[in-house]
């Protein structure tokens, strides 16, 4: 959702964006028992990543135009992989010297899980942001996006919840499916349900 904040911004006005986000999300872990010097890094890390993951990124206007942007899908994977890498591997080193985790076992668990967040969240994100309120609560529109994203929630259920039969490779066609009858927001939607 930062990077999304961000490159709605111009590059000037990231530092108080990241700031902001930097203190009330390290208030938050300082107050869940974490350390003040572990909140620091953590903290520092994280808009390290942020930044660096949308300083790949074009900026954006609206939808429209930012996903016709030159090289967007390349420049999108790099943010998705630069920013958590490289502040992944800070992490795992942090973590490796004060609390003696496995250098891959920090890493997996920093990075992977911000690539995938940044991966499924951008998205939705961009897309709210393009869509006029009253668009998501018209009537029509809703039922539709209601009737299409509950069957799809179950199927995934289904597939994530079998384990006698692999099933995962239902799930891109059923991603493709939704994104074909909703569009970037049923999609994006879709695809946070899945992860």
């Amino acid at each position: 959702v930062t990077i999304a904040l961000l490159i709605s911004r111009p590059r000037r006005e990231w530092l108080p964006v990241l700031l902001a986000v930097a203190f009330g999300t390290g208030v938050g872990e300082y107050i869940d028992d974490n350390s003040l010097v572990s909140t620091v890094v953590q903290r520092g890390l994280s808009v390290l990543e942020v930044g660096l993951s949308a300083a790949l990124l074009p900026p954006f206007l609206d939808l429209e135009s930012w996903l016709g942007m030159p090289r967007l899908y390349p420049r999108f994977a790099a943010a998705v992989l630069v920013g958590p890498l490289v502040s992944g591997i800070l992490a795992a080193l942090y973590f490796h010297v004060t609390e003696a985790t496995p250098l891959l076992s920090a890493l997996s668990s920093w990075a992977l899980a911000d690539a995938m967040g940044i991966a499924a969240v951008l998205p939705l994100a961009l897309a709210l942001r393009s869509v006029r309120l009253r668009e998501l609560f018209d009537l029509k529109r809703g039922l539709a996006t209601v009737g299409t994203l509950l069957p799809a929630f179950a199927i995934m259920g289904l597939i994530f919840a079998t384990s006698r039969y692999p099933l995962i490779f239902v799930l891109y066609p059923l991603l493709m499916l939704v994104d074909w009858m909703l569009g970037l927001l049923g999609s994006s939607i879709a695809l946070c349900g899945a992860c």
